[in-house]
């Protein structure tokens, strides 16, 4: 005998035995162990909402990551992961998500050992969090006032607009005397409603479902009825004229 060491992966039995020096040899014995020379696998899950473009993955405070770590061997001993490069590595302990950082990008690095302490290489996923939400605002052709109460025709034609910095705008949507909410694909109009004060709320939602919180106006609809006919009475002209004959 002499120390050796099992390099091949897999279960092996290693059987052993004495003899003394007046040649007696104990029964056999045996030890069954398990060679893991490969370290664990792990991967992550970016849950929604998220939206991904241009090679960007974008999330919000509320979208749930999610580690998972495999070893067909002696097992996972833990999974850990560091936020924007820091030496301090954490235990993962559950589904997290990143509110408590700043809007931007950050990045997600992890790994996992198993229990024999062979550890995977970093691995590491980018995204760009959007807490967020987009913010809107209305136009028309004809003069309005916010804070105030405008006067309006069924001509005047409203349009919205809404800007949005990170994961970009997914829908503006707008309501009209507290109805249902519709999309706003063009322009719009109150034509068809009755002459009074009707107020108008809009908002945005992003890509990642930050929603805006609804602003509105108050405006008043003044409707004109115009009614055309064509006059059938009899209408009689009076003139008066005066006739000159001259003489020689």
């Amino acid at each position: 005998y002499a120390p050796f060491t099992l390099t091949a992966e897999g279960t092996h039995t290693i059987s052993y035995r004495s003899t003394d020096n007046v040649g007696n040899v104990e029964a056999d014995r045996k030890l069954t162990v398990i060679v893991d020379n490969t370290p664990p696998v792990s991967t992550i899950s970016v849950g929604a909402p998220q939206y991904t473009t241009a090679g960007n993955l974008y999330v919000s405070g509320s979208t749930l990551i999610t580690l998972i770590a495999t070893d067909a061997g002696s097992g996972v001993a833990k999974t850990e992961y560091s936020i924007d490069n820091s030496a301090t590595y954490t235990t993962y302990a559950g589904p997290m998500n990143l509110a408590a950082y700043a809007d931007g990008r950050h990045t997600i690095t992890y790994r996992s050992p198993d229990n024999l302490g062979s550890i995977e290489p970093d691995k590491s996923v980018t995204v760009i969090l959007d807490k967020t939400p987009p913010m809107s605002d209305i136009t028309a052709n004809d003069p309005i006032t916010l804070g105030g109460v405008s006067t309006v025709s069924p001509r005047t034609l409203f349009s919205l607009s809404a800007a949005d910095n990170l994961s970009g705008v997914k829908v503006t949507e707008y309501s009209i005397d507290g109805g249902a909410w519709q999309p706003c694909m063009d322009i719009f109009s109150l034509s068809g409603l009755k002459t009074g004060q009707h107020v108008i709320s809009y908002k945005s939602i992003d890509n990642v479902l930050n929603e805006e919180a609804p602003k509105s106006i108050t405006v008043r609809l003044v409707v004109i009825d115009v009614t055309k006919k064509i006059d059938t009475s009899l209408n009689v002209l009076i003139g008066a004229w005066r006739h000159q004959q001259e003489r020689e």
